[in-house]
């Protein structure tokens, strides 16, 4: 590839520092790189590619040549943007929320807003800027050169604790939070007779003075004498603010080995998926910044803990491995049409319904937003024989086929691009697939945490990419499945895309499951068993009514159970309804405020039902007249407290989707007291009442840490309640 790299400046900044890293790195795997800036080549850096020197504005320099332009100024890149061919901005923090004018916010939009690929320093950044900013977000990783950040054989003993970045003057707007750094730092030091190293690009001495004076003053340091300073150090500092795009010095002072007081960020939390390698801090807080610096001090056995987590932290940023994140990216902008495959999903089998195509609408829509124009994805019926000769009809002149054979998964930036880096991995690869929540074999993965909605599920599938690994399966499942065009080439042209995993293997062809390519699947959610509910259904029930039943397979688990049990159903879609009829005892294909009881049941069971009426209070003063004397109802809905619907309306977003909390069908929303309330006022009392909880992660974590030192009228059990259950009697 030939790669211009456009700068402002190549003064020793950290933003530059990773520009001639990218550079550098690229150009030692074989691409021409260039940077062309307004400025001379820097004497701090020697670098394998040239530096050209521009004076004229950045409309009259000519970048068309460049198989691909990265620009990192929020001026640069409108400017480009009609120029270059093929125009990315490489995006390494808020600048919207960084900058202080009117006038370079409104600059920081133009960019931001601009329909070219975006790539982001850390998979967090790409998130955050991705809710306000939507687009064709990418991610890379900082490159750590490991031979060279490497821990000291010990801690020196000199009692140092290290400081590192520009100082801004501005207490409440500075990114990097100096003036409260050198206010914490000033109380440490005296509290534990440490003393303070700096180490920042410019000399700012006298500026830093009225908040502390360092006991050393390190400045225009070449990048390649920083570790010494890093190693000859003994704790380390980071006060940056919430505004971090990443926080390279933090990362560095992890690779040392350093023992880390961290501003609790969401930049620094995401360096690793738990949060035992540093001590964490608020950031603004000088005198919390202090207590723990102090606390880390004075506990050895946590300095030695923090020691040995922190390079194995940084070990996940190794060189090697963020440079192939980084040129995979970089493959994927630049491929010419032949080499990005044709994305062809399969319609859903079910009944035709507007939630099935709202479905597959956000399947498509999600493939659309990682692909170009040109690589739209194509929607077959499901009645479509997708043998090998129909798909590589469909593939054209592409080498790949991405087929989606369940429009019920929504995709992430990475699904396209992971699994095609997996294809090329070796030429013999004819196939490859992504591990998933619903899967079989070695496409089942676990998942360690719920997600309820895109943005956490984006986190987790980001986690994925991060650590996944590649390896060699017997069979694939077509849930998704990239092909090769060559190993179809192999096949007879009626092989069907269910036996092409197996026929491709015949053919001595391998199969690779991409471990870090994570696809979240909805099918067969919309149906379940639900053993929660069955083991509400009193002993000595002998009939339930099961509303909304879908197919039956709720009825279907409880008379296998309790074969002597009459289960009847009620569902509003006369196709599924025709499914439940044989499986339960009875189906009636009427919506339920229509049908008048001729019998009364033991047990009603709403599972899910109430959240998709305008009325449930209608529905349930309804449900009376269908109870027998002495019998109950149990009901589930989804608690709209749950901490994740909260974080997402903080930050302006009410976004639906599928299954869980917003699904899409929803029109009514619950909260604890609401779903007592409704039950009261229908003449019900509830004689239980369940919670259900999931596992916690990182982003729990995190919205937990904000809620603290915050009143609320709910107790924090409130937000961690996803769904509500209830079994109740008529009063």
């Amino acid at each position: 590839m030939k790669i211009a790299y456009c700068l402002e400046t190549t003064a020793l900044w950290g933003g530059v520092k990773v520009v001639f890293d990218q550079a550098e790195g690229l150009a030692s795997r074989g691409h021409n790189v260039e940077i062309i800036a307004r400025e001379l080549a820097p004497p701090w850096r020697d670098l394998p590619c040239g530096v050209r020197a521009v004076s004229r504005v950045w409309e009259q320099e000519d970048v068309s040549s460049f198989d691909l332009v990265i620009a990192t100024d929020r001026a640069h890149v409108p400017a480009l943007a009609e120029k270059a061919v093929r125009l990315v901005h490489l995006v390494q923090g808020d600048d919207e929320a960084c900058v202080q004018t009117d006038d370079d916010k409104a600059l920081a939009r133009q960019a931001l807003n601009l329909p070219i690929p975006k790539i982001a320093i850390s998979p967090e950044l790409a998130r955050r800027m991705a809710r306000r900013f939507p687009g064709r977000w990418h991610w890379v990783l900082q490159a750590m050169d490991l031979s060279l950040w490497r821990p000291a054989h010990h801690l020196p003993g000199k009692r140092r604790l290290l400081l590192v970045g520009p100082f801004d003057g501005r207490f409440d707007g500075a990114i990097k939070g100096l003036p409260q750094g050198l206010l914490a730092a000033r109380l440490a030091c005296e509290a534990c007779g440490l003393r303070l190293v700096r180490l920042n690009q410019f000399n700012q001495v006298r500026e830093e003075k009225p908040f502390y004076k360092a006991k050393r003053y390190y400045h225009g340091v070449p990048p390649a004498d920083v570790p010494a300073i890093y190693q000859s150090s003994d704790l380390f500092l980071s006060p940056s603010q919430a505004v971090e795009g990443f926080g390279l010095p933090a990362l560095e002072a992890l690779a040392c080995g350093l023992p880390c007081v961290l501003s609790d960020i969401s930049s620094y939390r995401d360096f690793d998926d738990t949060d035992d390698f540093a001590l964490w801090a608020p950031p603004g807080d000088p005198v919390q910044m202090a207590r723990r610096i102090e606390q880390l001090w004075r506990d050895p056995a946590l300095q030695a803990h923090l020691r040995r987590r922190g390079p194995e932290v940084a070990a996940l940023y190794e060189k090697n491995h963020a440079l192939d994140r980084l040129e995979s990216v970089l493959d994927d902008l630049v491929a010419d049409i032949k080499d990005r495959p044709a994305v062809v999903v399969r319609s859903h089998a079910g009944p035709a319904s507007e939630y099935y195509a709202r479905e597959e609408k956000l399947c498509l829509e999600g493939f659309s937003d990682v692909s170009r124009p040109e690589d739209a994805p194509l929607l077959v019926s499901a009645n479509t024989l997708l043998t090998a000769g129909e798909l590589l009809h469909l593939a054209g002149a592409r080498r790949s086929i991405l087929v989606v054979g369940d429009a019920t998964l929504i995709p992430t930036a990475h699904v396209v691009m992971g699994l095609c880096a997996a294809l090329l991995a070796d030429a013999r690869v004819g196939a490859a697939g992504p591990v998933s929540n619903l899967a079989k074999g070695l496409q089942l993965t676990s998942v360690p945490y719920g997600y309820l909605n895109r943005r956490n599920y984006e986190a987790l599938a980001d986690r994925y990419a991060r650590k996944g690994t590649r390896v060699e399966a017997d069979v694939l499942q077509d849930f998704c499945l990239l092909l090769r065009a060559d190993a179809l080439h192999d096949l007879q042209p009626e092989t069907k895309l269910t036996e092409i995993p197996a026929a491709f293997r015949e053919k001595g062809w391998t199969l690779l499951v991409a471990g870090d390519v994570y696809v979240h699947r909805f099918s067969g959610m919309l149906d379940p068993p639900r053993e929660d509910l069955q083991a509400l259904v009193p002993p000595a029930a002998m009939s339930v009514l099961d509303i909304g039943c879908a197919t039956g397979q709720f009825g279907k688990s409880l008379k296998v159970a309790r074969p002597e049990l009459y289960v009847c159903g009620i569902e509003l879609n006369p196709q599924v309804a025709w499914e439940a009829e044989a499986v339960l005892d009875c189906v009636i294909a009427r919506p339920v405020q229509e049908v008048s009881f001729d019998r009364t049941y033991d047990c009603v069971v709403c599972g899910e039902l109430l959240e998709h009426l305008a009325s449930p209070l209608a529905l349930l003063k309804h449900l009376r007249s269908a109870i027998a004397p002495g019998g109950s109802l149990i009901a589930s809905s989804p608690c709209v407290t749950h901490w994740s619907v909260i974080r997402d309306m903080l930050e302006g977003q009410f976004e639906y989707v599928p299954f869980g909390i917003l699904c899409f069908e929803h029109i009514h929303f619950f909260t604890p007291a609401s779903m007592r309330a409704v039950f009261a006022e229908a003449g019900f009392h509830i004689e239980q009442e369940i919670s259900t909880r999931y596992a916690d992660g990182p982003e729990a974590a995190a919205f937990f840490r904000m809620l603290q030192g915050c009143s609320f009228a709910a107790p924090k059990e409130t937000f961690e309640i996803a769904e509500l259950t209830v079994l109740a009697r008529p009063v």
